[in-house]
C-alpha cells in the first residue's frame, strides 16, 4: 500500500507540471528558441572581440553598454507593454536581439558593435516584463509556481545547450577549416536564426483584452507600496550578486589557476543541478508557503558560500559552488509568482519591470566595484555579498510573511 501510495503522489506531482495547451506552451516553446542563443553568447561575444584584438577593457565596456541598455529600457518597456500590448514588445525584443547578433557576424567597427549592445540591452530590458506578465496571465493561480519553475526549468537547459554549441567553433575551424573569426560570424548568423524561430509560436498566441487604460503610469499603480518593498529586496540581491558573480572565472583563475575549460565544467555543472531544481521548488511552496521557501532556500544558500574561501581544492569549491547556486536560484521562480500574484493583472508588466530593473540596476553599481575589492582581498567580495543576502533574506520574510496563504 504504501509503494502504491508513494507513486500516486509522484504521479501527482509530476501531474502538476502537465503544461495546458495553449498559450502557456507557446511561451514555453519562445523560451527554448530564445534562451539558447543567449547560452551561446555567454561563451563566445568576449571570445569573439578577443580574437578581433579588442583589450580587455574595450570587451567590458561593450558588455557594459548592454547591461547599462537593460536597465534603462525595462521601465519604459514594462509601461509600453501595459500600453500597446505585451504580445507586440514581446515581438520586438526577439527582432532586436536576432538584429544584434546578424550586427555582430558581419562588423567589426567598435561603433556598430556599440550599436549592436545596445539593441541587445534594448532587447532584454523590455523582454522580461511582458514575459511574465503573459505566463501569469495564461497560468492559474494554483499552478502558478509549477509553471514559473517549468519554464526556468526550460531555460536553464537552452542555456546549458547554447553553451554547448560555441564549441562549434573548434568543429568549423578543425573540419571545415575556417578561421577562428569567421567560425564565430558563423555561429552568430545561426544564433540570429534561432532567435527568429522564438518568434513563431508568439504569432500564434492571443492575448486578452485588459482594463488597463492608455494613461497608466507608474505614479498610479495601485501596488506601489508592496512594489517597492519588492524592488528593495531585489536590489539588495542584485547589487550582492554584482560583487561576486562575474568575476567567478576570474576567481578561479587567480585562486587555482583554473582552465577556460575548468571553469566552464563548473558553470555547466551548477546550471545543470540548478535545472533539476527549479522543477523540486514548488513542492516546498505547497508545504511551507512562497514567502517561506524563499527565505529558507536563500538563507541556507549563504552556508556554503561563506565556506568557500576556505583552505580547499577545486573540486571541493565547486561542490559548495553548486550548492549554494541551486539554493539560491530555485527561489527566484517562486519569488516572482508569488509577486504576480499579489498585484493586479493589469499592473503585472509594469511591476515586473520595476522589480528586475532594481535588480539589474544593483547589480549594475555593484559589478564595478567588484573588480576593485578584489585587488584589495580576493575573498571580500563574496563576504561583502554573504552579508547583503542575510538583510535581503531578512527583509523579505519581515515584509511579507504576513502576506503569504497558508499552505
Amino acid at each position: 500500500m504504501t509503494a502504491i501510495s508513494n507513486k500516486k503522489r509522484l504521479a501527482d506531482y509530476f501531474h502538476k507540471y502537465r503544461v495546458p495547451p495553449g498559450g502557456t506552451r507557446l511561451l514555453l516553446v519562445n523560451t527554448v528558441f530564445s534562451s539558447v542563443p543567449l547560452g551561446m553568447i555567454m561563451v563566445i561575444q568576449p571570445l569573439y572581440l578577443k580574437a578581433l584584438g579588442y583589450t580587455s577593457s574595450s570587451i567590458g565596456l561593450l558588455l557594459g553598454i548592454a547591461s547599462l541598455s537593460s536597465m534603462l529600457f525595462m521601465v519604459p518597456g514594462s509601461l509600453l507593454s501595459d500600453y500597446f500590448g505585451r504580445k507586440r514588445v514581446l515581438m520586438v525584443s526577439i527582432v532586436t536581439y536576432a538584429l544584434y547578433m546578424a550586427v555582430f557576424s558581419v562588423s567589426s567597427d567598435v561603433y556598430l558593435l556599440a550599436l549592436a549592445s545596445i539593441l541587445s540591452g534594448f532587447s532584454w530590458g523590455v523582454y522580461s516584463a511582458p514575459f511574465t506578465a503573459l505566463l501569469a496571465a495564461k497560468v492559474g493561480e494554483e499552478r502558478r509556481s509549477y509553471m514559473f519553475s517549468f519554464n526556468s526549468f526550460l531555460f536553464s537547459l537552452a542555456t546549458i545547450l547554447g553553451n554547448l554549441s560555441s564549441g562549434l567553433v573548434n568543429v568549423f575551424e578543425d573540419v571545415l577549416l575556417l578561421s577562428p573569426i569567421t567560425s564565430y560570424k558563423v555561429l552568430f548568423v545561426a544564433g540570429a536564426l534561432v532567435e527568429g524561430l522564438a518568434i513563431i509560436p508568439l504569432l500564434r498566441l492571443t492575448e486578452e483584452k485588459r482594463s488597463a487604460s492608455k494613461d497608466t503610469k507608474i505614479v498610479k499603480l495601485k501596488a506601489w507600496k508592496v512594489v517597492k518593498k519588492f524592488s528593495f529586496v531585489n536590489f539588495l540581491v542584485g547589487f550582492g550578486a554584482g560583487l561576486f558573480i562575474p568575476f567567478l572565472p576570474l576567481y578561479l583563475n587567480m585562486r587555482y589557476a583554473a582552465s577556460e575549460a575548468l571553469i566552464g565544467t563548473v558553470l555547466a555543472a551548477s546550471d545543470a543541478v540548478v535545472a533539476i531544481a527549479f522543477l523540486a521548488s514548488p513542492s516546498l511552496v505547497e508545504r511551507i508557503g512562497a514567502v517561506r521557501t524563499v527565505v529558507v532556500t536563500q538563507g541556507l544558500s549563504i552556508i556554503p558560500f561563506v565556506m568557500m574561501p576556505l583552505p580547499i581544492d577545486v573540486n571541493a569549491f565547486t561542490l559548495l559552488y553548486a550548492v549554494r547556486t541551486v539554493l539560491m536560484n530555485m527561489a527566484s521562480p517562486i519569488f516572482t509568482a508569488y509577486m504576480m500574484s499579489v498585484v493586479d493583472d493589469q499592473e503585472r508588466a509594469s511591476v515586473s519591470g520595476i522589480t528586475t530593473m532594481a535588480w539589474v540596476g544593483g547589480n549594475a553599481i555593484s559589478s564595478f566595484l567588484g573588480g576593485y575589492l578584489i585587488d584589495i582581498n580576493l575573498d571580500l567580495p563574496i563576504y561583502l555579498c554573504s552579508v547583503l543576502y542575510v538583510l535581503a533574506t531578512s527583509l523579505c520574510y519581515f515584509f511579507f510573511h504576513k502576506l503569504d496563504p497558508k499552505r
